[in-house]
């Protein structure tokens, strides 16, 4: 697993610690612990992306969850259903679209292009 500097630090954990992932069933701050416990392997430091700026901030403990995570318990740990992506100049965002529907298994991935 992927977990945030702010959780690595609370914890004392480093790339290789093998740890027991508590998630939860909804967005809120204080939500309970209440989703499955997975035991885990950390195999990275970091993640601060654009979702952790625009809601909780950089400072706030957690992890990012693995596609394998999302695979088996998707259906009851809530997380971002959008792909932020910067393709590479020339790329044609047509070709792209289905490679993303194929991935992340939705049909309907709404296009924001900016400049």
């Amino acid at each position: 697993m992927l977990v945030k500097p702010p959780a690595a630090k609370q914890v004392d954990l480093d790339i290789g610690s093998n740890v027991t992932n508590k998630s939860a069933t909804e967005f809120e701050d204080e939500a309970p612990q209440d989703g499955p416990n997975v035991d885990a392997t950390v195999v990275g430091i970091g993640g601060d992306g654009i979702m952790d700026l625009l809601s909780e901030g950089t400072d706030s403990p957690g992890f990012l969850p693995s596609v394998a995570f999302l695979e088996e318990h998707g259906d009851v740990v809530p997380h971002w259903s959008n792909l932020v992506v910067r393709l590479r100049p020339g790329t044609d965002v047509r070709e792209f679209d289905p490679h993303v529907v194929e991935v992340m298994g939705l049909p309907d991935v709404p296009v924001l292009r900016t400049e």
